[in-house]
């Protein structure tokens, strides 16, 4: 692969030059934002020592053990009339509502298109068959993809949450690139690298990488008509990073705050809000509930993941499971929230429709309006109204 010529020319955003770069930060988990605790000495990531002394990666021997457990679950692949791929809904995505909605479309795992005020915003898109290094073996749909990137609106905003194959796909994002020109990638800090390395035709200003709590003012550059400015902040989730064996950690991971500001400023802030991929942990959401509630009204639309949760003595630190799921949505105060990581592929134990039968469970066991917490068909699109 061609690797970028700009590649030794990169600007990293650090915690000296933010002001020069325009943007802000608000740490709250650390207490010496020159040396944030999630930095290590060897230039590395860990989870801050502050929020959990029992956090530790597992080794040879538990992945072995997990295999073994998964390829002895005999979990069975629902059928069509279980879980429907339905299609895309092209004349809504295509106009989208105004009155300043928000609307979105499940592509499927962690992957949506996210609409609001004329911006189109993809998240962790993968669209290959197999969330894998290769695509001759590892995980692969059980539901087709149910649109090209060709086929999509012009694309603005691209967020990534961790470098994880199915989360970060390079065949993915090489077509963005091809077919959706000028479009902005926020990555993790130190991801950035990784694209400007591999992605042919990649411009490095429109890679922007962040840190923990950093914020970014969006530069649209694609033409689309907008109605109003996105400020994205990056923001402390309990995960890992791993892209090629001998790279643990080298990268960061998080979720993603975006806040929508209206022009008509009668018109209030839509905040929508992405997880990635998180353990629960008690130091994290009540932190970013509190980010966002003043002065923007708080979270509009959260996107959190719900499967891939099982067996828990391997995924507990990794993975959320339904409950934990619902309880983040609760201390981010999101109005409306919608199930990700699940159906899409096989990573984990449980039953692969389990954690859509367990949240609809919690939602009519904690007597919450059934828009609370929802899941989507494949395909699926919907429009969240104030």
């Amino acid at each position: 692969m061609l690797r970028n010529i700009l590649k030794n020319k990169r600007i990293t955003p650090t915690y000296s030059n933010m002001a020069s770069l325009g943007q802000s930060m608000q740490p709250p988990l650390v207490t010496n934002p020159s040396t944030p605790s999630h930095h290590t000495k060897d230039g590395t990531f860990q989870i801050p020592p502050e929020w959990s002394s029992s956090y530790k990666h597992k080794g040879f021997s538990d992945i072995l053990k997990l295999q073994y457990e998964m390829a002895t679950s005999n979990n069975k692949v629902p059928s069509e009339e279980e879980m429907p791929n339905v299609s895309f809904d092209w004349n809504l995505v295509r106009n989208p509502q105004e009155n300043n909605t928000i609307q979105y479309s499940w592509i499927g795992h962690s992957t949506f298109l996210c609409q609001v005020g004329g911006y189109n915003i993809l998240t962790d898109p993968v669209f290959s068959n197999r969330a894998s290094f290769v695509q001759f073996a590892g995980p692969s749909r059980l539901r087709p993809v149910p649109c090209q990137i060709s086929e999509l609106p012009q694309i603005d905003i691209v967020i990534i949450s961790h470098n994880h194959y199915d989360h970060l796909d390079y065949d993915a994002v090489s077509k963005i690139v091809e077919h959706h020109k000028n479009v902005v990638f926020y990555v993790p800090y130190k991801l950035k690298k990784w694209f400007l390395d591999y992605i042919e035709g990649i411009k490095e200003e429109n890679v922007v990488e962040l840190d923990w709590w950093q914020d970014f003012e969006h530069d649209p550059k694609t033409g689309n008509n907008v109605h109003g400015s996105i400020k994205l902040t990056f923001l402390p989730v309990q995960h890992w990073s791993l892209r090629t064996g001998r790279d643990r950690n080298a990268t960061l991971w998080g979720a993603w705050g975006l806040v929508y500001k209206p022009t008509n400023s009668e018109l209030p802030n839509r905040v929508l809000f992405h997880c990635g991929d998180t353990g629960y942990n008690e130091h994290i959401f009540k932190a970013i509930g509190e980010r966002f509630s003043k002065p923007n009204g708080g979270i509009d639309f959260a996107m959190i993941p719900i499967g891939a949760y099982e067996p828990r003595w391997f995924m507990k630190n990794e993975h959320v499971n339904p409950e934990e799921a619902f309880v983040i949505a609760k201390e981010i105060h999101a109005k409306h929230s919608v199930g990700m990581h699940w159906g899409t592929f096989v990573l984990t134990t449980e039953p692969i429709l389990e954690p859509k039968q367990r949240l609809e469970k919690l939602v009519v066991e904690n007597n919450e309006d059934k828009d609370f917490f929802i899941t989507l068909k494949h395909g699926e699109s919907h429009v969240h109204r104030q």
